[in-house]
């Protein structure tokens, strides 16, 4: 499997990661209905997964981030210039042994794939309101710290913890029709802007490792730019904060119950009949007087 990916495309070391996450925050989503040194032994093994695989990742960043930089306009570069840039941001080492680490994620995996039964677990409304309360009163207290200081260190945790609310918003919204889209959408869309955030503090880390640095080079220029589009992307994102976490974690919670019962009462989608000739259709909805 080859790491790298064209422009625009998604590598396999970032789908690799990006799912380990996913599957991550389902596993807090249910955590409640769950054996506990199961969840714990899952738990780990994708979270052990997604960290063999950063320093792959944070290659493909570099490349990545100079791209989105260029394309908002936070630098001009031109092509030459460009060339430079990745030529010095790629002097460092670059690991080897990708597609043995991706193989060794996937050979764990699939040795312990089996061991959580999902298939037959019961899920209580109780322990997934109990998990949507924690999730969203872990991001609300991410967000405060944040605004108290927004070091790296705090908002890389509060990416963090963003992203389990998108993912669990997603699990919900594919099995209830849609009700927390809009909750979803603005998660996404913070946790976005937060992704930009920390890509550009990989870069900035791997700049400052670049001696000397001249005043006035495209080096030195594209470390005033990226200083610039950080402190904007995080005003933005303590803008749509205040705005995501207006409600209390209790409230958000008696919102998950609210969907939930009102999932729970929906009446089953009518079933398929025979339409003649081996075609179905679905039947007709009975009217209501």
């Amino acid at each position: 499997m080859a790491p790298d990916a064209e422009p625009g495309e998604t590598s396999t070391v970032h789908t690799v990661r990006a799912g380990t996450k996913k599957i991550r925050a389902c596993l807090r989503l249910v955590r409640g209905s769950l054996d506990r040194i199961a969840f714990d032994k899952a738990n780990t093994l994708f979270r052990d997964s997604a960290k063999s695989l950063r320093a792959y990742r944070d290659n493909e960043v570099i490349s990545e981030v100079l791209a989105y930089l260029n394309e908002t306009g936070a630098t001009e570069f031109d092509a030459g210039e460009m060339d430079g840039l990745r030529e010095i941001l790629a002097a460092s080492p670059l690991p080897t042994g990708c597609d043995d680490a991706l193989a060794t994620v996937r050979n764990n995996i699939q040795a312990r794939r089996t061991a959580l039964h999902l298939d037959s677990l019961k899920i209580k409304k109780s322990d997934l309101t109990k998990a949507m309360r924690r999730t969203y009163r872990r991001n609300r207290n991410a967000f405060a710290n944040v605004v108290r200081d927004p070091s790296g260190i705090n908002l890389h945790e509060w990416r963090k913890q963003i992203k389990v609310l998108e993912y669990q918003l997603h699990d919900l919204n594919t099995i209830w029709p849609k009700p927390m889209d809009g909750t979803e959408d603005d998660a996404r869309h913070l946790a976005q802007i937060l992704g930009h955030i920390q890509d550009i503090s990989i870069l900035r880390k791997r700049l400052k490792q670049v001696r000397p640095v001249p005043e006035g080079s495209p080096a030195d220029r594209l470390l005033t730019a990226a200083r610039r589009q950080r402190r904007k992307l995080r005003n933005d994102a303590i803008r749509l904060g205040h705005a995501l976490y207006a409600r209390s974690a209790d409230d958000f919670a008696t919102d998950v119950n609210r969907h939930w019962k009102a999932w729970r009462q929906t009446p089953p989608e009518q079933p398929l009949i025979q339409a003649g000739r081996g075609r179905t259709c679905k039947a007709p909805a009975p009217h209501l007087h």
